[in-house]
């Protein structure tokens, strides 16, 4: 594609969604439009409906992760199916539920990004009171060496 812009590009960025396999880098971005980094910056200035195609795209792919993020700090379950072939020809399909069990690092993560005054990972420590230094010199003579 080349770097001159279009009125189809916002709807390019936006399908973009569904094949990102990473974040949606504008780098990405870039890659997959076939143009250079600083033509997205600028496309991303002037071109309003661009810079709103990328927010969109990237907002929906942080939703995604974060739906997912939410599925696996409560648990899930979901059937697995195995199919059973003899001499190449299916003879018995079993479904089994398994059950993931909720993951205590993604419910640390959901809720010190979510809640953070009741969960963080630092601590306040307020020290008051007075602290009394005394520093007197020592002659070299004094000291058993």
């Amino acid at each position: 594609m080349s770097s001159k812009w279009n009125d189809g590009i916002p709807a390019l960025v936006r399908s973009l969604a569904g094949r990102a396999k990473s974040g949606l880098t504008d780098r990405e971005i870039a890659e997959h439009l076939g143009i250079t980094i600083r033509t997205v910056h600028r496309w991303k200035r002037t071109h309003p409906e661009f810079a709103k195609a990328v927010i969109e795209t990237k907002a929906l792919l942080d939703s995604k992760v974060e739906m997912s993020l939410h599925r696996v700090a409560i648990g899930y379950s979901y059937t697995e199916v195995e199919v059973i072939l003899e001499d190449g020809k299916e003879v018995r399909r079993v479904e089994r539920v398994k059950e993931i069990p909720p993951n205590v690092s993604a419910i640390r993560l959901w809720l010190t990004n979510r809640d953070t005054s009741n969960w963080r990972d630092r601590q306040d420590v307020n020290v008051t009171g007075d602290l009394t230094i005394n520093i007197r010199a020592v002659d070299m003579g004094e000291l058993d060496v």
